[in-house]
């Protein structure tokens, strides 16, 4: 318990730092260090030990590669639960390097791609962020992409092993998997079927469990160009063509009028929609949870709130009083994952 507290104070005491001055703050063993500026992301980084934590407050701020085992927390991309914080913007995209093996990234709205470079990369997991697209260019195995809004694609480029995609809401779509990747509980929100200048929704993926997501590709050869693959208890608004996969007790020809409970249309994601089921007991997953992103081992985060204590309100005076004191009021929930 005293382990806690005193973690949680060293987060309030940055917390209260970095919402006067826009700081970024590097954990280190017990230790707090701030950064300051643009560049202050890049900077904790190069700063930092192996194992440390970084924590980036809402507010636009250099991206950074990362070449170490980092925590990195941003405090979330969704504008309704970050209305005390700000979103976590990075202002390009970045790149997991040698040296990065077991690192988490979470929070982070980025505006670029997100890949991995120069070498064999393992169990590195990018959580509740959004971002363009994802490319493998090195090897990688245990890759985890987990509750994210992903606007373009994911693109292993028959380069990862014990690849597992669940939870994220993909606007485009998966391709280049040689074999053994675990695709589940995902929404596929891209029509792509029929245009001769994009590939299906799972372009070039072969030999992998394809489980409890939902497709509301609307043409029934959009969905698979690929073999060998397992399709289980999948939603999909059309009656697809498997080619050589095989497909089991997968839900089809489901009107999408009736599957979500506010559902805008194809092609984008929309933070006002609600992607929750209007009948979750009635299509299951494997796992007797519903199918899509709210169901599974993890379901989605509601808003996608990073695990770290959340700021939900935050009150901070202009100037301090006459006996030199900032009256400062901030309000964190603690989150349990």
């Amino acid at each position: 318990m005293k382990k806690i507290l005193f973690v949680f104070t060293l987060f309030l005491l940055s917390v209260v730092s970095v919402a006067q001055s826009k700081k970024v703050a590097l954990h280190h063993m017990g230790t707090t260090s701030l950064f300051y500026g643009n560049s202050a992301f890049p900077q904790a980084i190069a700063a930092a030990a192996s194992g440390d934590t970084i924590y980036i407050p809402g507010g636009f701020w250099d991206a950074g590669n990362i070449d170490k085992k980092l925590i990195v927390y941003g405090a979330g991309h969704y504008p309704d639960s970050t209305q005390a914080t700000g979103i976590t913007h990075l202002t390009g995209g970045f790149g997991f390097y040698p040296g990065s093996d077991s690192s988490l990234v979470q929070g982070l709205e980025v505006n670029g791609d997100i890949n991995f470079n120069s070498g064999p990369i393992a169990y590195v997991t990018i959580n509740r962020c959004t971002f363009n697209s994802s490319t493998m260019n090195s090897t990688t195995n245990h890759i985890t992409y987990s509750e994210n809004v992903v606007r373009g694609q994911l693109n292993p480029n028959n380069q990862a092993d014990f690849l597992s995609i669940r939870n994220n809401f993909i606007v485009a779509y998966v391709q280049n998997i040689v074999q053994g990747a675990l695709i589940e509980n995902n929404i596929f929100n891209s029509a792509w079927g029929g245009q001769w200048y994009t590939p299906y929704n799972l372009h070039n993926v072969n030999g992998s469990l394809i489980r409890n997501n939902i497709f509301m590709e609307p043409t029934a050869g959009g969905i698979i160009n690929g073999s060998n693959n397992l399709f289980q208890n999948n939603l999909f608004t059309m009656d697809p063509t498997f080619g050589t996969n095989t497909a089991t007790a997968n839900h089809v020809n489901v009107p999408p009028a009736t599957i979500f409970l506010n559902y805008t249309g194809l092609s984008n994601f929309y933070y006002t929609d609600n992607y929750h089921l209007q009948n979750p007991n009635i299509y299951q997953g494997t796992d007797n949870t519903q199918v899509g992103i709210y169901g599974g081992i993890v379901p989605y985060k509601m808003a996608s709130v990073p695990a770290n204590p959340h700021i939900r309100t935050s009150t901070i005076a202009p100037t301090t009083d006459m006996n030199g004191n900032l009256n400062v009021n901030i309000s964190v929930g603690a989150q349990n994952q």
